[in-house]
């Protein structure tokens, strides 16, 4: 299966569990293959990333498919100064559906940012850990540890599904 496929399929499961969600938001967000998928699927879509290089990358990839590359910005997801960005003409919290694929240690520190501000309907798509890490009962054993409010709702293709409760 190709990046894009899996990407896809993780749309049609999150949209399954969320299926009001119009809107995506890539954390971390490399050379922007997310967005696009998400893009390609009607969602309104942006990206971040902290790097120059990535973020040149990705407005270069989007613009290549077709799509606004202005919708792929520069920031530090962990600094103040995150709250008060526009991406798509939304601040972060106004976005549906989180997509962050990242180390262990950096995601665990976003998600202790972005999840006690999450709405009830907004949902976080996550790699799922390796090793004694990646089972249900160790993930929620981590967020409980770290006083992260998300739960897990689901495993689908090596990646985790949150919800707020």
């Amino acid at each position: 299966m190709s990046q894009h496929e899996i990407l896809s399929c993780l749309f049609i499961a999150a949209h399954h569990f969320q299926p009001r969600a119009r809107s995506f938001l890539d954390l971390g967000c490399g050379t922007g293959l997310p967005v696009a998928a998400a893009l390609s699927l009607g969602y309104q879509a942006a990206g971040v990333d902290s790097s120059p290089d990535m973020v040149r990358q990705a407005r270069k990839n989007l613009q290549a498919l077709g799509f606004d590359p202005g919708c792929i910005a520069r920031a530090n997801i962990l600094k103040p100064s995150f709250d008060r960005l526009k991406m798509a003409g939304k601040f972060w919290t106004d976005f549906d559906l989180f997509y962050c694929y990242q180390d262990l240690d950096t995601l665990l520190r976003i998600l202790g940012k972005i999840g006690p501000r999450l709405s009830r309907k907004s949902l976080v798509l996550c790699p799922a850990w390796e090793g004694d890490h990646s089972t249900t009962p160790a993930i929620r054993a981590i967020l409980r540890q770290h006083g992260i409010p998300l739960a897990v709702k689901h495993h689908v293709l090596g990646t985790v599904i949150f919800e707020r409760p």
